[in-house]
């Protein structure tokens, strides 16, 4: 099941869950019981980091049917 990110519009408080696709969107419950509405917000992975801190580059290439040496008739 993939896990999603949420966060408060109030606070900007945050939460993962674990939800089913058809569920994502769908209304997250307070935790706390405070009454905050949750919005669904797109999770930012690191694929790795430098010692300095900055971002590695991304090892993602090609396109979709796999081909790492560029675009296809994906037919």
């Amino acid at each position: 099941m993939p896990q999603y990110e949420y966060q408060a519009v109030e606070d900007g408080s945050r939460l993962t869950l674990l939800r089913r696709f058809t569920e994502a969107d769908d209304l997250v419950e307070d935790p706390d019981g405070k009454g905050r509405t949750y919005q669904r917000i797109l999770s930012e992975v690191l694929v790795g980091q430098s010692s300095k801190g900055q971002r590695a580059p991304s090892m993602a290439t090609g396109c979709g049917c796999g081909n790492p040496h560029g675009p296809c008739s994906m037919s």
